[in-house]
């Protein structure tokens, strides 16, 4: 192994191993809204189709690939959770690889990478949004790696099949993917004014683009994901404005790439790639901004800004002391973000209470009613997966009804989950509903009639609390179901 080799081998392998201690010390907290992809795994692995309710067709899940790995990890009769937790402890390491590459294709410094990594693994909102059983990390780490593969192809004249291959797999990873490979692709153009080859790269994105709907379009006879719908329904500048504020506020190195990329600009210090970064990165932001974010304290959706911008950042930095400013750097980053250590051990106790609690209801209703019985709540994963019936969706993800439905005051509530739809809820007549909050607890609590539901709701439905285990199960039950859960 030579020096180079071995400088890079240790530069990714401490922040690696930072940052997996960082992320196993959460434990299992494994989000809610894991368990929907878990379920549409499980059922295309039992060969009920890629499915929530067994003869409905609606896409609620919105990672293609990720979920199709669960798949398989149901037909290997393997734990969706344990597995989860090492699939995203291996995107971490992942993530670390691709940013690693992306400074060496800079010609970033030595002291910089280390600063620069470090400061990228030993990040809470990271290290806790990768045992939350979701795409975010493996996406971050595929978005970094596939920026590196388009920039070194670009700089070596080369034929851009490796980075064609990652756009692929990023287009069925996250819907916003395109947005990426579209700016990343067309920036090109700052280096070399060659049309046809940009013209065909986008056009076999198209191509690739079209097949997908194209079989979306077949199998559940919409052109976008049901997600779509159901999570944006407007504009909330407001409130992306806040989500970006906070990131910015615990990552203030990161956001320093914008001024310094340009101040490299305006000195004509790499200012080439300062324009194609903020060319491929700007747009997503403003993106993010319109939809309002996320109601995540993880910061998932402004996590690859981390491995795109913190090495722009540190291409523009200069000093006649390279390892004391990387050590003044990596301390100012770290010193920021220890409100997120402290936050992000509380969101995972959260999560791992969560997710005992839930599942625990959900293994009740599996084992104390008929199979057909019909479930309406708000989050369904969990207990919808242990629980193993036919659920209705109250935030609209799995269902095409609310999606479809304006929220009346869209970027007042809570990102992601403001559609809904009581009056068709109800009229679809559930068995049981779960309200969203305190339907389980240690003390019993009689459940009230919440705002916006039909006139007729108590007449149809009764408050009842059923003890399990030391808490209380306080939910509704529909009068006709009632004889049958007390039998």
């Amino acid at each position: 192994m030579n020096r180079w080799s071995e400088q890079s081998f240790w530069q990714v392998l401490i922040p690696s191993v930072l940052s997996l201690l960082l992320a196993i010390q959460y434990g299992v907290c494994t989000q809610d809204d894991a368990f929907i992809s878990f379920r549409y795994a499980e059922n295309w692995a039992q060969g009920l189709g890629w499915v929530f309710n067994a003869d409905e067709r609606v896409e609620g899940f919105s990672n293609p690939s990720w979920t199709f790995m669960f798949g398989l990890v149901f037909k290997l009769g393997l734990d969706p959770v344990l597995t989860s937790l090492l699939m995203g402890y291996s995107s971490l390491v992942l993530y670390i690889v691709s940013t690693h590459k992306l400074f060496r294709v800079l010609k970033v410094p030595n002291f910089f990478i280390w600063s620069g990594l470090l400061l990228l693994g030993l990040d809470p909102s990271l290290t806790l949004e990768s045992v939350q059983g979701l795409e975010s990390v493996f996406y971050a780490g595929l978005v970094t790696g596939f920026l590196a593969l388009s920039l070194e192809e670009q700089q070596q004249n080369a034929p851009h099949f490796r980075s064609f291959i990652l756009a692929m797999l990023l287009c069925i990873t996250r819907p916003d993917a395109p947005l990426f490979v579209g700016l990343v692709y067309s920036g090109l153009l700052f280096w070399k004014k060659d049309w046809r080859k940009i013209l065909m790269l986008l056009l076999g994105i198209g191509l690739w683009l079209g097949l997908i709907c194209g079989t979306r379009w077949l199998y559940y006879g919409d052109i976008l994901p049901n997600t779509a719908y159901a999570k944006v329904g407007g504009i909330a500048f407001e409130r992306g404005f806040q989500y970006c504020w906070r990131h910015l506020v615990s990552h203030p190195i990161i956001w320093s790439a914008i001024p310094l990329a340009v101040w490299g600009i305006l000195a004509k210090r790499h200012a080439t790639i300062s324009y194609w970064v903020l060319w491929c990165t700007i747009p997503y932001v403003a993106y993010i901004i319109t939809i309002g974010g996320d109601f995540k304290p993880t910061s998932r959706f402004l996590l690859p800004l981390g491995g795109l911008w913190l090495p722009l950042a540190m291409l523009h930095l200069r000093s006649k002391q390279p390892l004391l400013m990387a050590i003044a750097i990596t301390s100012v980053g770290l010193s920021a973000r220890i409100p997120l250590f402290q936050n992000s051990q509380n969101w995972a106790a959260d999560r791992r209470n969560n997710l005992i609690a839930r599942k625990v209801v959900g293994e009740w209703i599996d084992q104390n009613t008929p199979t057909e019985t019909v479930i309406a709540m708000h989050s369904i994963g969990v207990v919808p997966y242990y629980a193993n019936r036919t659920t209705i969706d109250m935030w609209g993800l799995t269902d095409r009804v609310i999606a479809r439905t304006p929220a009346s005051e869209f970027g007042s509530g809570m990102a992601g989950h403001e559609k809904s739809n009581p009056s068709y809820v109800f009229s679809r007549e559930p068995d049981l509903y779960l309200p969203e909050d305190g339907f389980f607890q240690p003390s019993r609590r009689t459940q009230t009639v919440e705002k916006g539901f039909p006139d007729n709701f108590e007449t149809m439905y009764t408050p009842v609390s059923i003890k399990i285990e030391g808490s209380w199960l306080n939910i509704w039950v529909r009068n006709q179901f009632l004889e049958s859960l007390q039998r």
